[in-house]
């Protein structure tokens, strides 16, 4: 069985984490940019500038995710505690994303995709944590030996 704190676990974890924050920035940019709810005034940037910035997103999210220990096995005992962690990591990865963009000028985020990134990641990296907690626990529920079965004669 797979431990918490064995290094496979912690990659599998931080590659659901990539995976999470990826699609997260993609969802965000197809809300701001599909013209609904919000309107599209300056024109639809284009999406091959999200996907080339997508690797150093998820690089700025997994030092985030490592700030804001969620990849320590107590962090993930409690639903709360992983939805706080969920969140302030969220809000430093978006912090993070923006001062990165300031140095970078061939590439800027819109505002509101930002935003609507980092709510959205919140809601796909405790999603995410909630899979592989499930997955964890149905593994952990097979692997249980048997009880032996006593017959009184």
């Amino acid at each position: 069985m797979i431990g918490r704190r064995s290094f496979p676990f912690l990659l599998g974890l931080a590659a659901v984490d990539g995976t999470a924050t990826i699609v997260s920035l993609l969802v965000a940019y197809r809300l701001r940019f599909s013209g609904f709810p919000f309107e599209v005034a300056k024109g639809v940037p284009e999406l091959e500038s999200y996907v080339a910035a997508a690797p150093v997103v998820v690089i700025l999210a997994l030092v985030a995710n490592r700030w804001a220990r969620l990849y320590r096995p107590e962090e993930l005992a409690g639903i709360t505690t992983e939805a706080w962690a969920a969140l302030k990591r969220s809000l430093v990865t978006g912090v993070l994303v923006a001062a990165a963009s300031f140095f970078y000028r061939g590439f800027e985020y819109s505002r509101l995709t930002l935003l609507l990134f980092v709510g959205v990641n919140a809601v796909f990296l405790l999603g995410a944590r909630i899979v592989v907690r499930t997955v964890l626990r149905s593994r952990a529920v097979r692997r249980r030996p048997r009880p032996r079965s006593t017959r009184s004669v």
